[in-house]
Protein backbone atom coordinates (compact mmCIF):
# COMPACT_ATOMS: atom_id res chain seq x y z
CA UNK A 1 0.00 0.00 0.00
CA UNK A 2 0.98 3.23 -0.87
CA UNK A 3 1.27 6.74 0.34
CA UNK A 4 -1.41 8.25 -1.55
CA UNK A 5 -2.15 12.00 -2.22
CA UNK A 6 -5.82 13.30 -2.68
CA UNK A 7 -6.68 15.97 -4.37
CA UNK A 8 -10.39 17.95 -3.34
CA UNK A 9 -12.27 20.02 -5.39
CA UNK A 10 -14.41 22.46 -3.95
CA UNK A 11 -17.40 24.90 -5.72
CA UNK A 12 -18.46 21.74 -8.03
CA UNK A 13 -22.25 22.69 -7.24
CA UNK A 14 -21.85 26.31 -7.56
CA UNK A 15 -19.87 25.63 -11.00
CA UNK A 16 -23.22 22.97 -12.06
CA UNK A 17 -25.35 25.51 -11.10
CA UNK A 18 -23.99 28.77 -12.82
CA UNK A 19 -24.06 26.45 -16.21
CA UNK A 20 -27.44 25.60 -15.91
CA UNK A 21 -28.27 29.27 -15.61
CA UNK A 22 -26.76 29.98 -18.28
CA UNK A 23 -28.68 27.25 -20.23
CA UNK A 24 -31.58 29.47 -19.70
CA UNK A 25 -30.39 33.00 -20.29
CA UNK A 26 -27.72 32.01 -22.83
CA UNK A 27 -30.57 31.99 -25.92
CA UNK A 28 -31.77 35.35 -24.70
CA UNK A 29 -28.33 37.00 -24.95
CA UNK A 30 -27.73 35.65 -27.99
CA UNK A 31 -31.40 36.44 -29.80
CA UNK A 32 -30.45 39.87 -27.98
CA UNK A 33 -26.91 40.16 -29.90
CA UNK A 34 -28.30 38.32 -33.34
CA UNK A 35 -31.53 41.70 -33.01
CA UNK A 36 -28.91 43.98 -32.69
CA UNK A 37 -27.11 42.87 -35.60
CA UNK A 38 -29.60 42.56 -38.05
CA UNK A 39 -31.30 45.93 -37.14
CA UNK A 40 -27.58 47.46 -38.17
CA UNK A 41 -27.98 45.02 -41.49
CA UNK A 42 -31.51 46.74 -42.04
CA UNK A 43 -30.24 50.06 -41.38
CA UNK A 44 -27.89 49.80 -44.12
CA UNK A 45 -30.42 47.95 -46.98
CA UNK A 46 -32.60 51.16 -46.53
CA UNK A 47 -29.85 53.22 -47.70
CA UNK A 48 -29.43 51.21 -50.64
CA UNK A 49 -33.56 50.27 -50.65
CA UNK A 50 -35.20 51.84 -54.27
CA UNK A 51 -37.40 55.00 -53.92
CA UNK A 52 -39.91 55.05 -56.46
CA UNK A 53 -40.57 58.76 -58.12
CA UNK A 54 -39.13 60.88 -60.11
CA UNK A 55 -38.39 60.25 -63.49
CA UNK A 56 -37.62 56.42 -63.28
CA UNK A 57 -40.57 55.63 -61.78
CA UNK A 58 -43.20 58.48 -62.35
CA UNK A 59 -46.78 56.11 -61.69
CA UNK A 60 -45.17 55.13 -58.24
CA UNK A 61 -47.98 57.00 -56.24
CA UNK A 62 -45.63 56.26 -53.07
CA UNK A 63 -42.32 57.14 -52.91
CA UNK A 64 -40.60 55.30 -50.68
CA UNK A 65 -43.04 52.88 -49.06
CA UNK A 66 -41.05 49.89 -50.07
CA UNK A 67 -38.04 51.74 -47.90
CA UNK A 68 -40.39 51.97 -45.23
CA UNK A 69 -41.11 48.67 -45.47
CA UNK A 70 -38.22 47.22 -43.85
CA UNK A 71 -38.41 45.39 -40.68
CA UNK A 72 -36.29 43.20 -38.05
CA UNK A 73 -38.85 40.79 -36.28
CA UNK A 74 -37.85 40.18 -32.73
CA UNK A 75 -35.77 37.30 -31.93
CA UNK A 76 -38.12 33.37 -31.85
CA UNK A 77 -36.20 31.21 -29.39
CA UNK A 78 -36.92 27.54 -29.57
CA UNK A 79 -34.71 25.87 -26.99
CA UNK A 80 -31.22 26.31 -27.94
CA UNK A 81 -32.16 27.92 -31.13
CA UNK A 82 -32.13 31.68 -32.13
CA UNK A 83 -34.26 33.11 -35.42
CA UNK A 84 -33.93 36.50 -36.63
CA UNK A 85 -36.67 37.54 -39.46
CA UNK A 86 -35.72 40.77 -41.50
CA UNK A 87 -37.29 41.88 -44.73
CA UNK A 88 -39.14 44.28 -46.52
CA UNK A 89 -42.42 44.07 -48.49
CA UNK A 90 -45.05 43.12 -46.24
CA UNK A 91 -48.17 42.66 -48.24
CA UNK A 92 -46.01 43.77 -51.25
CA UNK A 93 -43.77 41.01 -50.74
CA UNK A 94 -43.72 40.26 -54.56
CA UNK A 95 -42.97 43.93 -55.73
CA UNK A 96 -39.83 44.23 -53.03
CA UNK A 97 -38.52 40.72 -54.48
CA UNK A 98 -38.68 42.30 -58.31
CA UNK A 99 -36.87 45.39 -57.23
CA UNK A 100 -34.31 43.53 -54.60
CA UNK A 101 -33.84 40.89 -57.80
CA UNK A 102 -34.24 42.62 -60.91
CA UNK A 103 -31.05 44.04 -61.87
CA UNK A 104 -31.87 45.47 -64.93
CA UNK A 105 -34.15 48.28 -63.11
CA UNK A 106 -32.56 51.29 -62.69
CA UNK A 107 -33.54 53.67 -60.20
CA UNK A 108 -32.28 57.48 -59.29
CA UNK A 109 -31.92 56.37 -55.57
CA UNK A 110 -31.45 52.73 -54.79
CA UNK A 111 -30.22 49.79 -56.26
CA UNK A 112 -31.12 46.10 -56.90
CA UNK A 113 -29.31 43.49 -53.92
CA UNK A 114 -30.53 46.10 -51.64
CA UNK A 115 -30.73 43.76 -48.63
CA UNK A 116 -28.32 40.56 -49.89
CA UNK A 117 -25.48 43.22 -49.90
CA UNK A 118 -24.92 44.54 -46.65
CA UNK A 119 -26.01 40.86 -45.37
CA UNK A 120 -23.06 39.76 -47.27
CA UNK A 121 -20.87 42.43 -46.18
CA UNK A 122 -21.87 41.52 -42.32
CA UNK A 123 -21.57 38.21 -42.49
CA UNK A 124 -17.91 38.75 -42.01
CA UNK A 125 -16.94 38.40 -38.31
CA UNK A 126 -20.50 38.52 -37.29
CA UNK A 127 -20.38 35.69 -35.05
CA UNK A 128 -17.34 37.54 -32.99
CA UNK A 129 -19.60 40.42 -32.90
CA UNK A 130 -22.29 38.59 -31.85
CA UNK A 131 -20.03 36.60 -28.92
CA UNK A 132 -18.40 40.35 -27.91
CA UNK A 133 -21.98 41.36 -27.63
CA UNK A 134 -22.83 38.47 -25.03
CA UNK A 135 -19.70 38.90 -23.69
CA UNK A 136 -18.02 35.58 -24.52
CA UNK A 137 -15.11 34.58 -26.80
CA UNK A 138 -14.98 32.53 -29.71
CA UNK A 139 -12.58 29.84 -29.89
Amino acid sequence: MSDGMSITITGVDKWISRLERASVTLPAKIGEAMYAEAELIMTAAKKLTPVGGGAYSPRDPHPGTLRASGHVVPPVITGADVLITLGFGGAASAYARAQHYREDYRHAVGQALYLETPFVAAAAGIGDRIAARVGMDVV
